[in-house]
């Protein structure tokens, strides 16, 4: 990767900022089947070399005005991005590809972003707004006479191992906006509040693991609206912020079932508390505390028909006689998510820290993090077994003696046993229930840190 980045001062109050931009990046893997190495391969392995490389450029004019009653900045800027996307599909490294996927992604961006300080009425307002075009192409080519890609033969019918998908030219367009404030009561208090909208567009490789609808590279780009409320206090050694938002959020993207697709309407709302308090110069206590409700507000599942071992989970949901079905999902022709929670949000987490002056420039850190239980990944209908609640508590030590900074710290200080992901099984039916891949937090580590300043 390279960057070249340049400012231009046109006086003290007006600059150009201009940012190009080249990467260039190639990934290699090999997913075996069973217990095969690369050196003895069979039907089932993949070899797979992706390459992206890409350019970007990004401009920005700022603008300043200063007098007495008021001052005001403003940021105009372009933005332009194109990515190149080849990823070869193999057997074994040395193997003709039998799947190939090509595909670029241009994106156009126009935006402003300003705020202005009214100084008699301690009053600040900003307002922006973003134009976002994106065009997106994609295609692929199969050759099924190379080694493991031909069809295969399941009593007397031939089945395709890779799928041709759907050849994809879309153009989107996007716009983001926000507008907030935050005024001064009195000296000690204060009130802010702002309003959003805003979008993330897939990327490729979302794009490219996306069967939605099936067998195309076609996924809608994510859109949210939210604001916020809040107010902030701050006299003597206490300072205080405590705010409430909501954010309604739309075809949000999420890898669910193997694939990346947009799920239901999401509904997040909560509050978060942040302060401090300082009981003397040598001894600081800090923290934060998050209350989050993150619901569906629509959606439903359709449960597949067929006996229970011929079950065809009609759209990757369970079948309609299990028991899982039957019994924990209350059976019927119907399951709705409306009210669900989201899958990996814990409603409760907060931390808090206390800091000490042991002596001078050598201060001591103890903070206890806490995490409340949620529901794992694929679990949008919340029947399997929940991520417990767990809390660390971590140490630090940091000492700045002249040019020397040194840091010391212990994390998971009891050595707890926890993860904080886990995905459950794909397969929707009776025997994978409550089965799922979990990712474990590092045990007690020590870190150390070392650095001269000349």
């Amino acid at each position: 990767a390279i960057n070249a980045n340049v400012v231009i001062n046109v006086n003290e109050l007006n600059k150009f900022i201009l940012n190009a931009g080249y990467r260039d990046k190639t990934d290699k893997s090999f997913y075996p089947s069973n217990n095969n190495t690369i050196t003895t391969p069979d039907n089932g392995d993949r070899y797979t070399i992706t390459t992206i490389d890409g350019n970007q450029f990004n401009s920005r004019y700022e603008t300043r005005q200063i007098n007495e009653t008021y001052s005001n900045i403003l940021n105009l800027g372009y933005d332009f991005a194109h990515s190149f996307y080849d990823s070869a599909k193999h057997r074994k490294e040395g193997d003709a590809a039998g799947k190939n996927i090509y595909a670029d992604l241009k994106v156009k961006s126009l935006y402003f972003q300003n705020t202005t300080y009214v100084n008699e009425y301690d009053l600040s307002i900003s307002l922006g707004y973003r134009d976002e075009k994106s065009i997106f192409q994609a295609r692929d080519d199969i050759d099924k006479t190379a080694p493991a890609f031909a069809d295969v033969e399941f009593f007397g019918v031939l089945y395709p191992v890779v799928y041709d998908m759907t050849t994809y030219n879309n153009t989107s367009s996007n716009q983001a906006f926000n507008i907030g404030f935050e005024k001064k009561l009195n000296r000690e208090l204060s009130l802010y509040s702002s309003y959003s909208e805003s979008f993330r567009i897939p990327n490729i490789d979302e794009r490219v693991v996306s069967s939605s609808p099936a067998l195309t590279f076609d996924l809608k780009s994510q859109e949210s609206e939210g604001y916020d409320i809040g107010l902030r206090f701050i006299k003597n050694s206490l300072n205080l912020n405590v705010s409430y938002y909501e954010i309604d959020t739309t075809n949000e993207i999420q890898y669910y079932n193997s694939i990346n697709t947009n799920i239901d309407p999401i509904e997040r709302q909560g509050i978060d508390i942040d302060f401090g308090y300082d009981f003397n110069p040598s001894n600081k206590l800090k923290g934060s505390f998050s209350y989050t409700i993150a619901e569906f507000t629509s959606g439903s599942l359709t449960p597949g028909t067929g006996g229970p071992n011929a079950c065809n989970f009609d759209n990757t949901t369970y079948c309609s006689n299990s028991s899982t079905w039957k019994n924990l999902m209350g059976g019927g022709t119907t399951f709705s998510l409306e009210g669900k929670s989201v899958p990996l949000v814990s409603p409760i987490q907060f931390s808090i820290a206390y800091e000490t002056e042991v002596r001078n420039n050598l201060t001591l850190d103890l903070e206890l993090n806490y995490l409340d239980k949620k529901y794992v990944s694929n679990d949008q209908e919340n029947i399997e077994p929940q991520i417990p609640d767990y809390y660390f508590v971590n140490t630090y030590l940091n000492l700045v003696d002249s040019n020397y900074t040194l840091n010391f710290g212990i994390n998971n200080l009891f050595d707890k046993a926890a993860y904080d992901y886990a995905v459950s099984s794909t397969f929707h039916d009776d025997a994978h229930y409550g089965l799922s891949n979990v990712y474990p937090l590092p045990e007690r580590n020590l870190f150390f840190d070392l650095a001269y300043t000349f």
